[in-house]
């Protein structure tokens, strides 16, 4: 027995409000505003600390062990994946920040036919409540 099924269908391009639309857009472009200030912050961060720190770790030379070149490439191989890190945590911390945020307040308005600062009250305060707990 065979059973044909219809292949889903996508809402066309009209069926979609503008303004919904442009609500979306504007989320999407908050939200990738935010991952990349995250990135940088993130980043940056984790290098001024590691610069800090680096100082520190370089043994004085009667305290050999390792060649220096040694230690010095597993300085700057660690301070890499620690800047690395940085950024991905930075990128993904304010990220979902910026996009709960963001996705609150523009919902609201999308629901509410209004922009006002109501909205940003509202988002601030549910995202706010949201990252307290984590």
């Amino acid at each position: 027995m065979h059973v044909a099924m219809d292949a889903p269908t996508l809402p066309q391009e009209d069926a979609i409000p503008a303004a919904l639309k442009a609500e979306f857009e504007e989320w999407g472009t908050k939200t990738t505003g935010g991952v990349l200030a995250g990135m940088l912050y993130g980043g940056v961060r984790e290098a001024a600390s590691a610069a800090k720190t680096e100082q520190s770790r370089l043994p004085f030379p009667h305290e050999d062990k390792k060649p220096r070149g040694k230690i010095i490439r597993e300085m700057t191989e660690n301070k890499v994946l620690r800047i690395a890190r940085g950024t991905v945590l930075g990128g993904a911390k304010l990220g979902a920040f910026v996009a709960l945020f963001s996705g609150i307040q523009h919902g609201l308005a999308v629901h509410r036919g209004n922009h006002d600062a109501l909205n940003t009250v509202a988002a601030g305060g549910v995202t706010g409540g949201t990252f307290s707990l984590t």
